[in-house]
């Protein structure tokens, strides 16, 4: 039987055939096995900081909703809102798609450097159209965001 503290201090055991019934319904081993470590476990301890700096990219699109980055964005700045942020939002649907899948797969180290690359020029950009007339990415926690996407960048091409 197995104890299973309900309220402090009291103490109740559980049937062994809830127990088997529990792990058959959840289909959980007798014992735990040996457990393998996974080729993208490996390849997150390695790159922290590349998926930490993708973390504050995911951020950064959330925030670019709240900040209209569409006026600033060539090709879609000529469109008026109600056209301009549909386009904006749903484009990041295959962009993110894209990105699982390549991490996803075998060959991942010439992705995660393109990707911290990005995140140094992704910074530059924003510096390039900080004067823009409709660049609302104006308070602290934007720059946090993008400053720390390419801070992370930096530390995984430095240290991989």
């Amino acid at each position: 039987m197995l104890d299973c503290s309900l309220m402090p201090g009291k103490r109740k055991r559980l049937p062994s055939v809830f127990i088997f019934f529990i792990s058959q319904i959840l289909h959980l081993p007798k014992s735990r096995p040996f457990r393998k470590v996974s080729r993208n476990q490996l390849n997150m301890s390695q790159h922290l900081f590349f998926y930490l700096g993708m973390s504050f990219l995911m951020m950064h699109e959330m925030d670019a909703i709240r900040c209209r980055e569409w006026r600033i964005f060539p090709g879609l700045s000529y469109l008026k809102d109600q056209w301009g942020f549909p386009i904006f939002l749903f484009a990041h649907i295959p962009l993110f798609y894209w990105i699982f899948a390549e991490l996803a797969s075998s060959q991942t180290e010439g992705f995660i450097r393109g990707w911290n690359y990005f995140f140094l020029i992704h910074l530059g950009l924003h510096l390039l159209f900080l004067f823009h007339p409709k660049n609302e990415f104006k308070d602290w926690i934007s720059w946090s965001i993008i400053g720390g996407a390419a801070l992370c960048g930096a530390l995984d091409l430095l240290l991989s």
